[in-house]
Protein backbone atom coordinates (compact mmCIF):
# COMPACT_ATOMS: atom_id res chain seq x y z
CA UNK A 1 0.00 0.00 0.00
CA UNK A 2 2.87 2.36 0.77
CA UNK A 3 4.11 2.07 -2.81
CA UNK A 4 0.69 2.92 -4.19
CA UNK A 5 0.46 5.97 -1.95
CA UNK A 6 3.88 7.08 -3.18
CA UNK A 7 2.80 6.80 -6.83
CA UNK A 8 -0.48 8.48 -5.94
CA UNK A 9 1.33 11.48 -4.44
CA UNK A 10 3.53 11.70 -7.57
CA UNK A 11 0.42 11.86 -9.75
CA UNK A 12 -1.12 14.50 -7.49
CA UNK A 13 2.02 16.62 -7.70
CA UNK A 14 1.88 16.28 -11.49
CA UNK A 15 -1.68 17.60 -11.47
CA UNK A 16 -0.81 20.45 -9.12
CA UNK A 17 1.80 21.83 -11.50
CA UNK A 18 -0.37 21.54 -14.61
CA UNK A 19 -1.10 24.86 -16.28
CA UNK A 20 -4.54 26.14 -17.25
CA UNK A 21 -6.22 24.29 -14.39
CA UNK A 22 -9.97 24.49 -14.21
CA UNK A 23 -11.57 25.44 -10.91
CA UNK A 24 -13.24 22.02 -10.94
CA UNK A 25 -9.83 20.34 -11.17
CA UNK A 26 -8.68 22.16 -8.04
CA UNK A 27 -11.74 21.04 -6.09
CA UNK A 28 -11.37 17.46 -7.30
CA UNK A 29 -7.68 17.52 -6.44
CA UNK A 30 -8.57 18.70 -2.94
CA UNK A 31 -11.20 15.96 -2.63
CA UNK A 32 -8.72 13.22 -3.53
CA UNK A 33 -5.98 14.57 -1.24
CA UNK A 34 -8.35 14.92 1.71
CA UNK A 35 -9.73 11.43 1.09
CA UNK A 36 -6.20 10.02 1.18
CA UNK A 37 -5.51 11.89 4.43
CA UNK A 38 -8.76 10.54 5.89
CA UNK A 39 -7.61 6.99 5.08
CA UNK A 40 -4.23 7.61 6.69
CA UNK A 41 -5.96 9.00 9.78
CA UNK A 42 -8.13 5.90 9.95
CA UNK A 43 -5.04 3.68 9.69
CA UNK A 44 -3.41 5.74 12.45
CA UNK A 45 -6.45 5.19 14.67
CA UNK A 46 -6.52 1.46 13.97
CA UNK A 47 -2.82 1.22 14.77
CA UNK A 48 -3.62 2.23 18.35
CA UNK A 49 -6.11 -0.64 18.73
CA UNK A 50 -4.23 -3.79 19.74
CA UNK A 51 -7.16 -5.95 18.63
CA UNK A 52 -6.30 -5.23 14.99
CA UNK A 53 -2.60 -5.89 15.32
CA UNK A 54 -2.62 -9.40 13.83
CA UNK A 55 -5.00 -8.74 10.94
CA UNK A 56 -4.02 -5.27 9.81
CA UNK A 57 -1.35 -6.54 7.44
CA UNK A 58 -4.00 -8.50 5.52
CA UNK A 59 -6.35 -5.53 5.41
CA UNK A 60 -4.02 -2.73 4.36
CA UNK A 61 -0.96 -4.54 2.95
CA UNK A 62 1.24 -2.49 5.27
CA UNK A 63 4.58 -3.79 6.61
CA UNK A 64 4.71 -4.41 10.37
CA UNK A 65 7.56 -1.94 10.75
CA UNK A 66 5.38 0.88 9.40
CA UNK A 67 2.46 -0.31 11.49
CA UNK A 68 4.56 -0.31 14.66
CA UNK A 69 5.86 3.17 13.84
CA UNK A 70 2.25 4.36 13.68
CA UNK A 71 1.46 2.60 16.94
CA UNK A 72 4.16 4.40 18.92
CA UNK A 73 3.95 7.76 17.16
CA UNK A 74 3.69 10.49 19.85
CA UNK A 75 0.17 11.78 19.18
CA UNK A 76 -2.96 11.35 21.29
CA UNK A 77 -6.00 9.38 20.21
CA UNK A 78 -8.18 12.47 20.62
CA UNK A 79 -6.00 14.29 18.08
CA UNK A 80 -6.24 11.35 15.67
CA UNK A 81 -10.04 11.34 16.02
CA UNK A 82 -10.15 15.07 15.30
CA UNK A 83 -7.97 14.62 12.20
CA UNK A 84 -10.07 11.69 10.98
CA UNK A 85 -13.30 13.68 11.42
CA UNK A 86 -11.81 16.82 9.87
CA UNK A 87 -10.47 15.10 6.75
CA UNK A 88 -13.62 13.03 6.21
CA UNK A 89 -15.87 16.11 6.49
CA UNK A 90 -13.58 18.20 4.27
CA UNK A 91 -13.75 15.43 1.67
CA UNK A 92 -17.53 15.84 1.62
CA UNK A 93 -17.23 19.64 1.44
CA UNK A 94 -14.73 19.71 -1.42
CA UNK A 95 -16.73 17.07 -3.29
CA UNK A 96 -19.87 19.17 -2.91
CA UNK A 97 -18.07 22.32 -4.10
CA UNK A 98 -16.65 20.35 -7.03
CA UNK A 99 -20.14 19.26 -8.09
CA UNK A 100 -21.64 22.74 -7.64
CA UNK A 101 -18.86 24.24 -9.74
CA UNK A 102 -20.26 22.43 -12.79
CA UNK A 103 -23.74 23.85 -12.28
CA UNK A 104 -24.77 26.62 -14.66
CA UNK A 105 -26.50 28.27 -11.69
CA UNK A 106 -23.37 28.15 -9.51
CA UNK A 107 -23.53 31.93 -9.04
CA UNK A 108 -27.27 32.07 -8.23
CA UNK A 109 -28.42 33.15 -4.75
CA UNK A 110 -30.11 29.78 -4.09
CA UNK A 111 -26.92 27.82 -4.76
CA UNK A 112 -24.91 30.25 -2.64
CA UNK A 113 -27.32 29.70 0.25
CA UNK A 114 -27.13 25.94 -0.23
CA UNK A 115 -23.33 26.12 -0.23
CA UNK A 116 -23.36 28.12 3.02
CA UNK A 117 -25.82 25.68 4.59
CA UNK A 118 -23.56 22.72 3.77
CA UNK A 119 -20.49 24.53 5.16
CA UNK A 120 -22.27 25.47 8.40
CA UNK A 121 -23.67 21.97 8.85
CA UNK A 122 -20.26 20.34 8.42
CA UNK A 123 -18.62 22.81 10.81
CA UNK A 124 -21.31 22.11 13.41
CA UNK A 125 -20.88 18.40 12.86
CA UNK A 126 -17.13 18.63 13.41
CA UNK A 127 -17.61 20.25 16.81
CA UNK A 128 -20.38 17.99 18.09
CA UNK A 129 -18.18 14.95 17.41
CA UNK A 130 -15.13 16.44 19.09
CA UNK A 131 -14.04 14.15 21.98
CA UNK A 132 -13.74 17.04 24.45
CA UNK A 133 -17.17 18.43 23.57
CA UNK A 134 -18.65 14.93 23.83
CA UNK A 135 -17.41 14.76 27.43
CA UNK A 136 -18.92 18.19 28.15
CA UNK A 137 -22.28 17.12 26.69
CA UNK A 138 -22.16 13.95 28.78
CA UNK A 139 -21.45 15.90 31.97
CA UNK A 140 -24.25 18.35 31.15
CA UNK A 141 -26.95 15.70 30.59
CA UNK A 142 -25.87 12.94 32.98
CA UNK A 143 -27.16 12.11 35.52
CA UNK A 144 -29.63 14.99 36.10
CA UNK A 145 -31.34 15.16 32.69
CA UNK A 146 -30.69 11.68 31.28
CA UNK A 147 -29.61 8.31 32.50
CA UNK A 148 -26.86 6.39 30.71
CA UNK A 149 -29.27 4.50 28.45
CA UNK A 150 -31.12 7.66 27.43
CA UNK A 151 -27.86 9.46 26.73
CA UNK A 152 -26.64 6.54 24.62
CA UNK A 153 -29.90 6.62 22.65
CA UNK A 154 -29.51 10.38 22.17
CA UNK A 155 -26.04 9.86 20.69
CA UNK A 156 -27.31 7.09 18.40
CA UNK A 157 -30.14 9.27 17.05
CA UNK A 158 -27.77 12.21 16.52
CA UNK A 159 -25.33 9.99 14.66
CA UNK A 160 -28.08 8.46 12.53
CA UNK A 161 -29.28 11.84 11.27
CA UNK A 162 -25.83 13.33 10.68
CA UNK A 163 -24.59 10.20 8.88
CA UNK A 164 -27.76 10.15 6.75
CA UNK A 165 -27.27 13.81 5.80
CA UNK A 166 -23.61 13.22 4.99
CA UNK A 167 -24.45 10.30 2.73
CA UNK A 168 -27.25 12.32 1.11
CA UNK A 169 -24.82 15.18 0.31
CA UNK A 170 -22.35 12.72 -1.26
CA UNK A 171 -25.00 10.95 -3.36
CA UNK A 172 -26.70 14.21 -4.39
CA UNK A 173 -23.41 15.81 -5.45
CA UNK A 174 -22.57 12.75 -7.56
CA UNK A 175 -25.98 12.66 -9.27
CA UNK A 176 -25.88 16.43 -9.83
CA UNK A 177 -22.51 16.02 -11.53
CA UNK A 178 -23.98 13.67 -14.14
CA UNK A 179 -26.94 16.01 -14.68
CA UNK A 180 -24.82 19.15 -14.99
CA UNK A 181 -22.19 17.59 -17.23
CA UNK A 182 -24.73 16.64 -19.88
CA UNK A 183 -24.99 20.34 -20.71
CA UNK A 184 -21.26 20.98 -21.22
CA UNK A 185 -20.14 17.89 -23.14
CA UNK A 186 -20.86 19.83 -26.34
CA UNK A 187 -17.91 22.15 -25.66
CA UNK A 188 -14.67 20.55 -26.92
CA UNK A 189 -12.63 22.52 -24.39
CA UNK A 190 -14.38 20.72 -21.51
CA UNK A 191 -15.56 17.40 -22.92
CA UNK A 192 -12.60 15.09 -22.29
CA UNK A 193 -11.81 16.63 -18.92
CA UNK A 194 -15.44 16.48 -17.73
CA UNK A 195 -15.72 12.77 -18.56
CA UNK A 196 -12.57 11.94 -16.61
CA UNK A 197 -13.49 14.10 -13.64
CA UNK A 198 -16.94 12.56 -13.42
CA UNK A 199 -15.62 8.99 -13.43
CA UNK A 200 -12.80 9.80 -10.97
CA UNK A 201 -15.14 11.54 -8.55
CA UNK A 202 -17.71 8.74 -8.72
CA UNK A 203 -15.09 6.07 -7.96
CA UNK A 204 -13.74 8.07 -5.03
CA UNK A 205 -17.19 8.70 -3.54
CA UNK A 206 -18.23 5.04 -3.83
CA UNK A 207 -15.21 3.95 -1.83
CA UNK A 208 -15.70 6.90 0.55
CA UNK A 209 -19.24 5.78 1.38
CA UNK A 210 -18.00 2.24 1.96
CA UNK A 211 -15.23 3.33 4.34
CA UNK A 212 -16.47 6.55 5.92
CA UNK A 213 -20.25 6.37 5.57
CA UNK A 214 -20.47 5.92 9.37
CA UNK A 215 -18.06 8.77 10.20
CA UNK A 216 -17.80 11.05 12.06
CA UNK A 217 -18.98 9.07 15.08
CA UNK A 218 -18.81 9.26 18.84
CA UNK A 219 -15.58 7.35 19.39
CA UNK A 220 -15.20 7.63 23.18
CA UNK A 221 -16.91 6.36 26.32
CA UNK A 222 -16.47 8.45 29.43
CA UNK A 223 -17.22 7.30 32.97
CA UNK A 224 -18.11 10.06 35.42
CA UNK A 225 -17.48 7.70 38.33
CA UNK A 226 -13.94 6.64 37.45
CA UNK A 227 -13.12 9.62 35.25
CA UNK A 228 -11.70 7.15 32.75
CA UNK A 229 -12.06 7.40 28.96
CA UNK A 230 -12.22 4.36 26.69
CA UNK A 231 -12.09 4.44 22.90
CA UNK A 232 -14.38 2.52 20.57
CA UNK A 233 -13.09 0.34 17.76
CA UNK A 234 -13.80 1.27 14.17
CA UNK A 235 -16.16 -1.21 12.54
CA UNK A 236 -14.40 -3.10 9.76
CA UNK A 237 -15.95 -5.31 7.11
CA UNK A 238 -15.22 -9.01 7.38
CA UNK A 239 -13.86 -9.18 3.85
CA UNK A 240 -10.36 -7.80 3.62
CA UNK A 241 -10.64 -7.37 -0.16
CA UNK A 242 -12.47 -4.05 0.25
CA UNK A 243 -9.48 -2.56 2.06
CA UNK A 244 -6.88 -4.07 -0.23
CA UNK A 245 -8.68 -2.41 -3.16
CA UNK A 246 -8.34 1.08 -1.65
CA UNK A 247 -4.87 1.81 -3.07
CA UNK A 248 -5.96 0.52 -6.50
CA UNK A 249 -8.95 2.86 -6.36
CA UNK A 250 -6.73 5.83 -5.57
CA UNK A 251 -4.19 4.77 -8.15
CA UNK A 252 -6.76 4.35 -10.92
CA UNK A 253 -8.54 7.62 -10.07
CA UNK A 254 -5.28 9.59 -10.04
CA UNK A 255 -4.12 7.99 -13.32
CA UNK A 256 -7.46 8.84 -14.91
CA UNK A 257 -7.18 12.43 -13.72
CA UNK A 258 -3.69 12.66 -15.20
CA UNK A 259 -4.82 11.15 -18.51
CA UNK A 260 -7.66 13.65 -18.74
CA UNK A 261 -5.32 16.49 -17.79
CA UNK A 262 -2.95 15.42 -20.57
CA UNK A 263 -5.87 15.15 -22.99
CA UNK A 264 -6.93 18.67 -22.08
CA UNK A 265 -3.36 19.91 -22.54
CA UNK A 266 -3.26 18.28 -26.00
CA UNK A 267 -6.58 19.88 -26.88
CA UNK A 268 -5.24 23.26 -25.76
CA UNK A 269 -2.09 22.78 -27.84
CA UNK A 270 -4.19 21.78 -30.85
CA UNK A 271 -6.41 24.83 -30.44
CA UNK A 272 -3.37 27.06 -29.90
CA UNK A 273 -1.72 25.62 -33.02
CA UNK A 274 -4.88 26.30 -35.02
CA UNK A 275 -4.97 29.80 -33.55
CA UNK A 276 -1.31 30.30 -34.47
CA UNK A 277 -1.95 29.15 -38.06
CA UNK A 278 -4.97 31.41 -38.50
CA UNK A 279 -3.20 34.34 -36.81
CA UNK A 280 -0.23 33.89 -39.14
CA UNK A 281 -2.51 33.92 -42.16
CA UNK A 282 -4.25 37.03 -40.85
CA UNK A 283 -0.93 38.80 -40.28
CA UNK A 284 0.27 37.91 -43.79
CA UNK A 285 -2.97 39.12 -45.33
CA UNK A 286 -2.94 42.30 -43.26
CA UNK A 287 0.54 43.23 -44.46
CA UNK A 288 -0.33 42.96 -48.14
CA UNK A 289 -3.97 44.06 -48.00
CA UNK A 290 -3.22 47.39 -46.33
CA UNK A 291 -1.08 48.53 -49.26
CA UNK A 292 -3.54 47.03 -51.75
CA UNK A 293 -6.56 48.69 -50.12
CA UNK A 294 -4.85 52.06 -49.92
CA UNK A 295 -3.93 51.91 -53.61
CA UNK A 296 -7.37 50.73 -54.77
CA UNK A 297 -9.26 53.32 -52.71
CA UNK A 298 -7.23 56.13 -54.27
CA UNK A 299 -7.78 54.76 -57.78
CA UNK A 300 -11.53 54.35 -57.22
CA UNK A 301 -11.83 57.91 -55.92
CA UNK A 302 -10.00 59.14 -59.02
CA UNK A 303 -12.24 57.12 -61.37
CA UNK A 304 -15.38 58.34 -59.57
CA UNK A 305 -14.23 61.99 -59.73
CA UNK A 306 -13.44 61.78 -63.44
CA UNK A 307 -16.73 60.00 -64.16
CA UNK A 308 -18.71 62.75 -62.43
CA UNK A 309 -17.02 65.33 -64.71
CA UNK A 310 -17.97 63.49 -67.89
CA UNK A 311 -20.45 65.20 -70.18
CA UNK A 312 -22.58 62.40 -71.62
CA UNK A 313 -25.79 62.37 -73.65
CA UNK A 314 -29.07 61.96 -71.79
CA UNK A 315 -29.53 58.38 -72.97
CA UNK A 316 -26.17 57.39 -71.37
CA UNK A 317 -26.73 59.20 -68.07
CA UNK A 318 -28.24 56.13 -66.42
CA UNK A 319 -25.18 54.05 -67.32
CA UNK A 320 -22.90 56.76 -65.92
CA UNK A 321 -24.87 56.86 -62.66
CA UNK A 322 -24.64 53.10 -62.46
CA UNK A 323 -20.86 53.28 -62.96
CA UNK A 324 -20.50 55.88 -60.19
CA UNK A 325 -22.70 53.78 -57.87
CA UNK A 326 -20.56 50.70 -58.53
CA UNK A 327 -17.44 52.69 -57.71
CA UNK A 328 -18.98 53.85 -54.43
CA UNK A 329 -20.08 50.33 -53.49
CA UNK A 330 -16.66 48.91 -54.28
CA UNK A 331 -15.00 51.72 -52.30
CA UNK A 332 -17.23 50.90 -49.31
CA UNK A 333 -16.36 47.21 -49.43
CA UNK A 334 -12.64 47.89 -49.72
CA UNK A 335 -12.85 50.39 -46.87
CA UNK A 336 -14.59 47.75 -44.73
CA UNK A 337 -11.86 45.27 -45.63
CA UNK A 338 -9.21 47.83 -44.70
CA UNK A 339 -10.83 48.51 -41.32
CA UNK A 340 -11.11 44.79 -40.59
CA UNK A 341 -7.34 44.35 -40.90
CA UNK A 342 -6.64 46.72 -38.04
CA UNK A 343 -8.69 46.02 -34.95
CA UNK A 344 -9.13 49.26 -33.01
CA UNK A 345 -8.25 49.45 -29.33
CA UNK A 346 -10.89 47.77 -27.21
CA UNK A 347 -12.82 49.73 -24.60
CA UNK A 348 -13.64 47.08 -22.02
CA UNK A 349 -16.76 47.40 -19.89
CA UNK A 350 -18.71 45.18 -17.51
CA UNK A 351 -21.46 44.08 -19.85
CA UNK A 352 -24.65 42.09 -19.50
CA UNK A 353 -24.33 39.89 -22.59
CA UNK A 354 -27.99 38.88 -22.57
CA UNK A 355 -29.09 42.51 -22.78
CA UNK A 356 -26.43 43.26 -25.40
CA UNK A 357 -27.65 40.46 -27.67
CA UNK A 358 -31.30 41.42 -27.06
CA UNK A 359 -30.60 44.98 -28.24
CA UNK A 360 -28.72 43.69 -31.28
CA UNK A 361 -31.65 41.45 -32.24
CA UNK A 362 -34.06 44.35 -31.74
CA UNK A 363 -32.07 46.49 -34.19
CA UNK A 364 -32.02 43.59 -36.64
CA UNK A 365 -35.77 42.96 -36.35
CA UNK A 366 -36.52 43.95 -39.99
CA UNK A 367 -34.04 41.33 -41.22
CA UNK A 368 -35.37 38.71 -38.79
CA UNK A 369 -39.06 38.92 -39.71
CA UNK A 370 -39.05 35.58 -41.53
CA UNK A 371 -36.97 33.79 -38.88
CA UNK A 372 -37.85 32.24 -35.53
CA UNK A 373 -35.34 33.53 -32.95
CA UNK A 374 -35.00 32.22 -29.39
CA UNK A 375 -32.69 33.35 -26.57
CA UNK A 376 -32.24 31.03 -23.58
CA UNK A 377 -29.99 31.09 -20.53
CA UNK A 378 -29.21 28.30 -18.09
CA UNK A 379 -29.24 29.93 -14.69
CA UNK A 380 -27.76 33.26 -13.70
CA UNK A 381 -25.22 34.60 -16.20
CA UNK A 382 -22.57 36.90 -14.70
CA UNK A 383 -21.39 40.02 -16.49
CA UNK A 384 -18.48 39.80 -18.92
CA UNK A 385 -15.63 42.23 -19.48
CA UNK A 386 -16.01 43.09 -23.18
CA UNK A 387 -16.02 45.93 -25.65
CA UNK A 388 -19.79 46.07 -26.36
CA UNK A 389 -19.47 47.45 -29.89
CA UNK A 390 -16.82 45.02 -31.08
CA UNK A 391 -18.40 41.99 -29.41
CA UNK A 392 -21.77 42.85 -30.93
CA UNK A 393 -20.05 43.10 -34.34
CA UNK A 394 -18.54 39.63 -33.83
CA UNK A 395 -21.93 38.07 -33.07
CA UNK A 396 -23.59 40.12 -35.82
CA UNK A 397 -21.25 38.57 -38.40
CA UNK A 398 -22.26 35.08 -37.23
CA UNK A 399 -25.95 35.99 -37.42
CA UNK A 400 -25.64 37.45 -40.95
CA UNK A 401 -23.98 34.25 -42.16
CA UNK A 402 -26.73 32.18 -40.53
CA UNK A 403 -29.48 34.25 -42.16
CA UNK A 404 -27.83 33.94 -45.57
CA UNK A 405 -27.53 30.17 -45.15
CA UNK A 406 -31.20 29.76 -44.15
CA UNK A 407 -32.63 32.22 -46.70
CA UNK A 408 -33.61 29.59 -49.33
CA UNK A 409 -35.23 27.29 -46.74
CA UNK A 410 -38.96 27.08 -45.93
CA UNK A 411 -40.20 29.13 -42.92
CA UNK A 412 -40.33 26.14 -40.55
CA UNK A 413 -36.60 25.56 -41.08
CA UNK A 414 -35.55 29.13 -40.32
CA UNK A 415 -34.60 28.86 -36.64
CA UNK A 416 -31.87 30.85 -34.90
CA UNK A 417 -31.12 29.95 -31.26
CA UNK A 418 -28.92 31.75 -28.71
CA UNK A 419 -27.97 29.92 -25.49
CA UNK A 420 -26.04 31.38 -22.54
CA UNK A 421 -24.33 29.30 -19.88
CA UNK A 422 -21.83 29.84 -17.07
CA UNK A 423 -19.29 27.01 -17.10
CA UNK A 424 -16.32 26.85 -14.75
CA UNK A 425 -14.23 30.01 -15.36
CA UNK A 426 -16.07 30.88 -18.58
CA UNK A 427 -19.25 32.43 -19.90
CA UNK A 428 -20.45 30.41 -22.87
CA UNK A 429 -22.59 31.64 -25.77
CA UNK A 430 -23.86 29.24 -28.43
CA UNK A 431 -25.37 30.52 -31.69
CA UNK A 432 -27.17 27.75 -33.59
CA UNK A 433 -28.96 27.85 -36.92
CA UNK A 434 -30.95 25.15 -38.72
CA UNK A 435 -29.47 25.87 -42.13
CA UNK A 436 -27.94 23.46 -44.64
CA UNK A 437 -24.73 23.19 -42.62
CA UNK A 438 -21.10 23.55 -43.61
CA UNK A 439 -19.26 20.79 -45.50
CA UNK A 440 -16.76 19.04 -43.25
CA UNK A 441 -13.88 19.91 -45.58
CA UNK A 442 -14.62 23.63 -45.13
CA UNK A 443 -14.80 23.66 -41.31
CA UNK A 444 -11.03 24.04 -40.68
CA UNK A 445 -10.97 27.11 -42.95
CA UNK A 446 -13.98 29.01 -41.58
CA UNK A 447 -11.91 31.68 -39.81
CA UNK A 448 -9.25 32.02 -42.50
CA UNK A 449 -9.21 35.39 -44.28
CA UNK A 450 -10.95 35.56 -47.66
CA UNK A 451 -12.39 32.06 -47.31
CA UNK A 452 -16.01 31.82 -48.40
CA UNK A 453 -18.14 29.10 -49.93
CA UNK A 454 -20.30 31.82 -51.52
CA UNK A 455 -19.46 33.69 -54.76
CA UNK A 456 -16.76 36.31 -54.20
CA UNK A 457 -19.03 38.99 -55.68
CA UNK A 458 -21.36 38.61 -52.68
CA UNK A 459 -19.01 37.49 -49.89
CA UNK A 460 -15.35 38.36 -49.49
CA UNK A 461 -14.77 36.03 -46.55
CA UNK A 462 -13.69 38.62 -43.97
CA UNK A 463 -16.67 38.50 -41.56
CA UNK A 464 -15.62 35.34 -39.73
CA UNK A 465 -12.00 36.49 -39.68
CA UNK A 466 -13.10 39.70 -38.00
CA UNK A 467 -15.20 37.71 -35.51
CA UNK A 468 -12.22 35.49 -34.73
CA UNK A 469 -9.96 38.50 -34.14
CA UNK A 470 -12.47 40.16 -31.82
CA UNK A 471 -13.02 37.04 -29.68
CA UNK A 472 -9.27 36.42 -29.40
CA UNK A 473 -8.75 40.08 -28.44
CA UNK A 474 -11.11 39.42 -25.51
CA UNK A 475 -8.98 36.43 -24.39
CA UNK A 476 -11.83 34.21 -25.46
CA UNK A 477 -12.23 31.08 -27.55
CA UNK A 478 -14.45 30.35 -30.53
CA UNK A 479 -15.22 27.02 -32.19
CA UNK A 480 -17.63 25.87 -34.86
CA UNK A 481 -19.52 22.62 -35.32
CA UNK A 482 -21.75 21.74 -38.24
CA UNK A 483 -23.68 18.84 -39.72
CA UNK A 484 -24.77 19.00 -43.31
CA UNK A 485 -28.54 19.15 -43.56
CA UNK A 486 -29.00 19.96 -39.85
CA UNK A 487 -27.29 23.26 -39.12
CA UNK A 488 -24.30 25.01 -37.62
CA UNK A 489 -23.32 26.02 -34.09
CA UNK A 490 -20.74 28.64 -33.13
CA UNK A 491 -19.58 28.40 -29.51
CA UNK A 492 -17.95 31.41 -27.86
CA UNK A 493 -16.20 31.28 -24.48
CA UNK A 494 -15.39 34.48 -22.59
CA UNK A 495 -13.60 34.76 -19.22
CA UNK A 496 -15.95 35.00 -16.24
CA UNK A 497 -15.46 38.47 -14.75
CA UNK A 498 -16.20 37.24 -11.21
CA UNK A 499 -13.48 34.60 -11.46
CA UNK A 500 -11.00 37.20 -12.77
CA UNK A 501 -11.43 39.55 -9.82
CA UNK A 502 -9.38 38.89 -6.64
Amino acid sequence: MLYFFTVFIIFIMFLIFQRDQHASAKYLLGTVLLYALAILSMIFYLSRDIRYYNIIENYFLMPKSIWQAFMFFPVSKDTIIRCMNLFSLLTILFGCLFSMNYMNTAASPCVKKLRKAVVHFLILEYFIYDPFLQKMIYLFFYPYLMNSQQFSLFLQITHFFTAALNDFIVVASTLNLFRANRQIYAFPHFKSFAYGETISYTLIMISYLALFGHLPNYMIRFSIVSGYTTYKSLPLYEHARLYTLIPYYLFFASVLMCVCSIALAKLNRKMNQADFTISGQIDAVNTSSKAFCHYMKNELLAIEAEAQLLDVPEENQEDLNHLIERCQNLYGRIDKLHRSTKLAQLTMEQTDLEKLIAKMLERMSPELKEYKVSVKSSGSIPKALVDPNHFEQAVHNIVINALDAMAPLPPERKNLNFTFRSIDNWIALSVTDTGPGIPEKNLPHIFEPFFSSQPIAAHWGIGMTMTYQIIKAHNGKITVESKEGKGTTFRILLPNLKKMLP
